[in-house]
């Protein structure tokens, strides 16, 4: 985030004024709220800085540029709306998440998530989160989660340390002949799916399959991941390790 400074902002409709005479510095990293009443000129003055309302008087400097008087779609900021039901067919999390995927492709931005925020953010059930520690080469095609090898996309970097191995629920099956096992601890009936819930070594797995398979509470079975679709995180800081499925697309992040 850049430095963003307010001086003397004024902003009048008609007879009414919203904002009276503003000034404020917000440094770049830093956390900054306003705070005050109902009506007293936050979301006005909000506006003013995201362009969606020009002021009557005063200077809006964005990163040392004075951008006042220019449109949302010349100046490089975001603007999330405070009410969740921007759109009432929406549940919250799909409301918070429009935005932000209408800017991208939402397709790549499912399937190819750049950090773990994003993973878990998007999709209901949210992507799975398998937690392990090895290293990889650029090239690696395979890694190791409780003794099981599995494949992933081919790496384009290496890394060693913590990781994720980060897969859609969509894109896990039960299945007996599969080495990687976990306890199935829950189930939820959808209709035509179904969301089965099972504890592994790595964290819990939550597969969509198909409402007439069998899934019997306490019942130890086999996980087979499809492999194309594996995204891997380094679990410190959350982004994504590149390979052959994400490349190129990371700044969608």
């Amino acid at each position: 985030m850049a430095e963003i400074v307010i001086r003397n902002l004024r902003k009048t409709f008609g007879d009414f004024t919203a904002v009276q005479s503003s000034s404020f510095r917000i440094e770049d990293g830093e956390f900054f709220m306003l705070l005050g009443p109902s009506g007293c000129g936050k979301t006005t003055t909000l506006r003013m800085i995201a362009g969606l309302e020009l002021p009557s008087a005063g200077e809006v400097y964005i990163d040392g540029e004075e951008v006042g008087q220019k449109p949302a779609s010349q100046r490089d900021i975001a603007f999330v709306f405070q009410m969740f039901a921007l759109y009432p067919h929406m549940n919250v999390r799909r409301n918070i998440a429009y935005p932000l995927v209408s800017q991208g492709m939402p397709q790549d931005i499912y399937d190819k998530p750049a950090t773990m925020f994003v993973a878990d953010f998007i999709g209901s059930p949210p992507m799975n989160f398998l937690r392990f520690h090895g290293s990889v080469a650029t090239g690696d095609a395979r890694v190791r989660l409780h003794h099981q090898a599995l494949t992933v996309p081919a790496l384009r970097e290496p890394f060693d340390g913590g990781m994720v191995y980060g897969v859609r629920p969509e894109h896990v099956r039960l299945s007996d002949t599969a080495g990687y096992r976990g306890e199935i601890i829950a189930a939820e009936y959808l209709g035509t799916t179904q969301i089965v819930t099972l504890k592994t070594h790595n964290g819990e797995v939550k597969a969509r399959i198909p409402s007439d398979q069998r899934a019997r509470m306490g019942e130890t079975v086999g996980l087979d991941f499809n492999g194309t679709t594996v995204t891997l995180f380094d679990s410190q800081s959350g982004r994504a390790i590149r390979s052959d499925l994400n490349e190129g697309v990371l700044s969608h992040g």
